[in-house]
């Protein structure tokens, strides 16, 4: 019982996140190509699924403007610190059950009913939900589920190029008369 309790309450980040987010990406003007390190494409404005685990570089361009680059990076933030509290809560909900059941073998035994072993049990279970709880909460770590991709939204200014037409050096009294 105290093992089951352990293994529904495993990786609390894992219920509350998934390990990608979805990304908002605008740009001015609109209608301009996005390209992610992770190879996925779009048009602004536009959402895409990335991964939560790591750092992404954009690429945003536009025929008639400058090709414009940015980072985005993945941080731990507070919701993700709040979900990986839960497995905390597990690990704490099952060493307090396995010590209740401890207890009431102990007294049983005390008054003579015998306990059973009830005692021993609940603590070879509770330590087997502790290690559940364990491994979730380093799988929601290794996952990305603590993080999330900053900044979101990302909103592209693009410049204008500039012309690639050079102007006349000649003075103005020796060009031809327009």
């Amino acid at each position: 019982m105290v093992g089951l309790c352990g293994l529904v309450l495993t990786g609390c980040a894992g219920v509350v996140r998934d390990s990608t987010q979805m990304l908002r990406i605008t740009s001015a003007p609109p209608s301009a190509t996005v390209l992610l390190s992770d190879d996925q494409v779009c048009t602004t404005p536009c959402e895409l699924k990335v991964a939560r685990a790591q750092d992404i570089q954009v690429e945003v361009s536009l025929e008639g403007y400058e090709t414009q680059m940015a980072t985005l990076e993945s941080r731990v933030d507070a919701v993700g610190v709040a979900a990986q509290g839960g497995n905390a809560l597990g690990i704490l909900s099952v060493v307090t059950t396995a010590s209740a059941l401890a207890f009431m073998s102990d007294i049983g035994e005390a008054i003579g009913g015998g306990g059973g072993g009830l005692g021993t049990v609940a603590w070879i279970f509770g330590g087997a939900g502790i290690v559940a709880i364990i491994y979730a909460a380093n799988r929601d770590r290794i996952q990305g589920k603590l993080r999330s991709i900053y900044p979101n939204p990302l909103h592209i200014e693009l410049q204008p190029r500039r012309s690639t037409a050079q102007p006349d050096p000649s003075p103005r009294s020796e060009r031809e008369p327009s």
